[in-house]
């Protein structure tokens, strides 16, 4: 099926995202992790977490479902033989830590947030009163090429937002089902995300952040995704509920879910940064990972 780039599909084409039966998982500096091997050198770990709806919930008029990390495991390279795989798994942890509460209805998707601070809502008391809360819009698959989508940049306390342009990229395949790939085309969206970051209909937002909470720019340093997938955070795979994998490739670090293999294998020819995110160019000087080990590059 050949889709134009800024294709509107109609609502039965539509690939649902707000569902049980799908396990993303996300890649992420622990910096809490990071301790000195030697005297020159840090290690630092990376965290993969792992994420999926676990329950429904009804606010006044509207149901709403619970996005919650249910895994997180934590990996580092060796200190004798530099490695980075699942040999040097450092903590495995079974978890139920609530992001958001999400709802989706005629290709908008909806994420329950705070009235006073616009924060997303991590619980929802038994007596909630519905009054106390706002719907944000943090995906529309209606907007045509060009029209405006309002978004946050970066978490503040102010809750500020701003206005940016959508840009439709040619469709993906997920699973055998075509899906369609949004970006934004804003000058300051593009120097500042560039091209790493786009969002595919039915999975969600690649980059910096995580299905329910995307940010449009970035902060200097390293971010701490060490609980949870959050800014500079990576989404390596997506499985389906039967743990088989549908978005993504099976890469060093993780092993599977269930009714996934927890064999890895680890190409020779693809590269990585020390997040554990696949690159296609590599900066001199800076150290990356190929075939399981590290390098410097040239």
């Amino acid at each position: 099926m050949a889709l134009s780039a800024a294709t509107c599909i109609c609502a039965s084409d539509y690939v649902p995202t707000v569902r049980e039966d799908r396990i993303w998982e996300y890649s992420g500096c622990d910096v809490n992790g990071m301790h000195r091997y030697d005297e020159n050198s840090w290690n630092s770990l990376v965290a993969y977490h792992f994420v999926k709806f676990v329950e429904k919930r009804r606010v006044g008029e509207n149901e709403y479902a619970r996005l919650a990390v249910v895994r997180t495991r934590t990996y580092s390279s060796s200190d004798e033989t530099n490695e980075f795989g699942p040999n040097f798994l450092m903590s495995d942890e079974e978890k139920d830590m609530s992001l958001c509460w999400l709802r989706e209805d005629n290709g908008v998707i909806y994420r329950l947030d705070d009235l006073h601070n616009r924060h997303p809502v991590r619980d929802i008391p038994a007596d909630a009163d519905p009054d106390g809360f706002i719907e944000s819009i943090i995906y529309n698959w209606n907007l045509n090429e060009g029209e405006k989508m309002t978004l946050c940049r970066l978490p503040d306390d102010s809750g500020a937002e701003e206005d940016f342009s959508v840009h439709y990229l040619p469709p993906t395949s997920v699973s055998g089902t075509v899906c369609r790939v949004m970006t934004f085309a804003d000058d300051y969206f593009v120097k500042a995300v560039d091209d790493r970051f786009y969002i595919i209909e039915g999975i969600g937002a690649n980059y910096n952040g995580h299905l329910g909470v995307y940010f449009l720019d970035l902060m200097t340093g390293t971010a701490n995704n060490a609980e949870s997938p959050g800014i500079q955070s990576v989404l390596e795979r997506v499985y389906d509920g039967d743990g088989n994998l549908i978005y993504g490739e099976e890469m060093p670090g993780p092993g599977a879910v269930e009714g996934i293999s927890d064999e890895v294998c680890i190409p020779g020819d693809i590269v990585y940064d020390v997040l554990g995110r696949r690159v296609s160019s590599t900066v001199p000087g800076s150290v990356y990972i190929r075939g399981g080990k590290k390098f410097v590059a040239k």
